[in-house]
């Protein structure tokens, strides 16, 4: 018998934070996370698709993770009583940049 490629036992209620997430690898743990039942907060520079945003549980979040006052902010929000929902329990980062010659 083959196992269901996409399990949800253990995994529906996480959150997760995916970042890249509008395309490649991002999208693609997007996509199998909210397969899966998890609440999945989509990050990217790049506007993410409207395929992706119509997906049970995932919610677009603008996001350049070369920016540290982007990442302060997300970091602040994390910490603060707005945030006091989220109970994440997986984080992806699938983006970035190379700085320098």
């Amino acid at each position: 018998m083959i196992a269901d490629p996409t399990p949800t036992d253990g995994w529906t209620g996480r959150v997760a934070l995916v970042t890249g997430a509008a395309q490649g690898i991002g999208a693609s743990v997007t996509r199998l996370l909210a397969a899966r039942g998890v609440q999945v907060m989509a990050a990217d520079i790049q506007a993410i698709p409207p395929e992706l945003r119509a997906l049970p549980g995932v919610h677009a979040a603008p996001l350049d993770v070369t920016d540290p006052d982007d990442i302060a902010r997300a970091a602040l929000f994390l910490l603060s009583d707005d945030a006091r929902h989220v109970t994440m329990q997986h984080l992806t980062v699938d983006g970035g940049a190379t700085l320098g010659a």
